[in-house]
C-alpha cells in the first residue's frame, strides 16, 4: 500500500514524491464500475487528449485500451500507450522496479514516439540513479530511438555523480544541447565522426587523469527546474531543481573544443577523400529533377503562405473561453499531420492562448510560421514563449528561443 510523503534518496537531492490517491487520480488505475463497451461496425473512437486517463475515456476508448493490454507491443494511439506508462513509472519510484523497466523498455521498442521516449527514457535513468542501480543503464542507452530523446543534464548528473564516464555517442547525440550548432557532419557521416571523437576523448582522459564529466565541478552547475516523470498525479513533485551540467561554463567549452576537433579532423578526411574520388557532375536530367522539385516545394509553401495571410490565425477571447488547452493541442497535432496546416495553426494559437505549459504547440507554430515565411507571427509566439518562462518558469530551453528569435528577426529584415 501507497503511503502518502514517502520518498527517496538521490545522492544529496531529495526527491519526495507524494503517493496517496486521495487529491490526485492516478490515471492509470482500471475501475471495475466504469462501463467499457465494444466498438460496433463503424464506429469512430476518437484519439485520446493530451494527458489521458482511464476514467476520462469513453466506454469504447476503455474496450481498445483493455484489448490492447493482452498485447501491448501491437500499434496503437500513443494516448494509450501513455495510460499504461503512468502506472510503469509509479512502480520505478516505489513498486515492482525491474518489472517496471523491462516492460518500459518493450514499450519503448514498439511505440516510437517521441514525447514517450523523452518521458519514459529520462525517467528511467532517474530511478536507476535514486536506487544506484545501474544494470539496466548500458541497455536503455543502446536504445538508437531512445538515447537522443532523453534530457542530458539528467544523464549527465546521473553518470557525474556515480563516477561514469561520458560516452562518445552521448557527447555526439547532445552536441546541440551543449551549443555545438554545426552537426553536419554528425548526422552525415556519423561513424566517421565517431572515431574522431573517440580518439580526441581518450586524448583527454589520458592528459588529464579522468574523462570531461568529472574534470568538471559540475556540483556548482546553475540549477533548473527539470521534470523527471510524466504521471501527473505526482503534482509539482514531477519536478525538481538540479544541477544543470550543459548550462557549466567549463563543460560546455571543452565539449565544443573536443566537437570542433573531431568536426575539422572529418572535413580533413572528407576532402583528401574528394581530391583522390572526384564527384560525377550531374547530367541535364538529374539537374532537372532537382529544379523542378525545388519549384514544387516553393510553390507549395506560397500557396500556403497566401492562404495562412488571409486567415484570421488568432483567436477571439470567446472562442479561448470555450475552448480546452489539451484538446487544441491534440487537434493542432492531428491536423497538421493530415496536411491541415491552417487548421492545425488555429488549434496550436488557442493552446497556447490558455497558456498550455507543455512546449509542443509553442514548437510547432515558432516551425510552421518560420517555414511559411511568417517571421512576425514566430517572433510574437517565441516573445509569448518567453513571457510564460519568466512569469511562470516553464521548463524551456531559453538560449534555443532566443536564438530562434534572432534568426527570424534577420530572415525578416533581408
Amino acid at each position: 500500500m501507497y503511503e502518502k510523503g514517502e520518498s527517496f534518496q538521490i545522492s544529496d537531492y531529495v526527491l519526495t514524491i507524494q503517493t496517496s490517491f486521495i487529491q490526485n487520480v492516478e490515471p492509470s488505475v482500471i475501475s471495475s464500475t466504469l462501463p467499457i463497451r465494444k466498438p460496433q461496425g463503424n464506429d469512430y473512437v476518437e484519439s485520446l487528449p493530451y494527458w489521458p486517463r482511464y476514467d476520462a475515456m469513453t466506454p469504447e476508448q476503455r474496450w481498445v485500451y483493455v484489448n490492447w493490454l493482452t498485447d501491448i507491443t501491437q500499434p496503437i494511439n500513443i494516448g494509450y500507450v501513455f495510460v499504461y506508462y503512468y502506472g510503469l513509472e509509479r512502480h520505478l519510484i516505489m513498486g515492482n522496479f525491474e518489472d517496471a523497466v523491462e516492460e518500459i523498455l518493450l514499450l519503448q521498442k514498439h511505440h516510437h514516439h517521441k514525447s514517450f521516449l523523452g518521458y519514459s527514457s529520462t525517467a528511467l535513468v532517474v530511478a536507476m540513479y535514486a536506487r544506484g542501480d545501474f544494470k539496466y543503464f548500458d541497455k536503455l542507452l543502446s536504445h538508437e530511438y531512445a538515447c537522443e530523446y532523453i534530457n542530458p543534464d539528467i544523464l549527465f548528473l546521473a553518470k557525474a555523480d556515480r563516477g561514469i564516464k561520458l560516452s562518445t555517442k552521448e557527447l555526439m547525440v547532445f552536441a546541440p544541447k551543449i551549443g555545438f550548432a554545426n552537426t553536419r557532419y554528425i548526422k552525415g557521416y556519423p561513424d566517421l565522426f565517431e572515431r574522431y571523437l573517440d580518439g580526441l576523448l581518450l586524448e583527454y582522459e589520458t592528459k588529464h587523469q579522468c574523462d570531461l564529466l568529472q574534470k568538471t565541478d559540475w556540483q556548482k552547475s546553475p540549477k533548473r527546474s527539470t521534470m523527471m516523470f510524466a504521471n501527473l498525479s505526482l503534482g509539482e513533485q514531477r519536478f525538481q531543481a538540479i544541477p544543470c551540467i550543459t548550462k557549466k561554463v567549463f563543460f560546455v567549452k571543452e565539449a565544443k573544443v573536443l566537437l570542433k576537433g573531431a568536426h575539422d579532423l572529418v572535413k580533413s578526411e572528407l576532402l583528401i577523400q574528394r581530391k583522390k574520388n572526384p564527384k560525377r557532375p550531374k547530367n541535364e536530367e538529374e539537374n532537372a529533377q532537382i529544379k523542378a522539385a525545388e519549384k514544387e516545394k516553393q510553390d507549395t509553401i506560397k500557396r500556403i503562405r497566401e492562404l495562412l495571410i488571409n486567415e484570421k490565425l488568432i483567436p477571439d477571447t470567446e472562442v479561448v473561453a470555450k475552448s480546452n488547452a489539451s484538446i487544441s493541442m491534440s487537434k493542432g497535432g492531428q491536423l497538421e499531420q493530415e496536411g491541415d496546416i491552417v487548421g492545425a495553426i488555429k488549434q496550436f494559437e488557442i493552446s497556447i492562448a490558455l497558456e498550455f505549459f507543455g512546449f509542443y504547440p509553442y514548437e510547432r507554430l515558432i516551425v510552421l510560421y518560420h517555414r511559411y515565411k511568417m517571421y512576425d507571427d514566430e517572433i510574437r509566439v517565441i516573445d509569448w514563449s518567453l513571457e510564460l518562462y519568466k512569469r511562470k518558469r516553464y521548463n524551456w530551453d531559453v538560449s534555443k528561443l532566443e536564438a530562434r528569435k534572432d534568426k527570424a528577426i534577420s530572415m525578416r529584415d533581408k
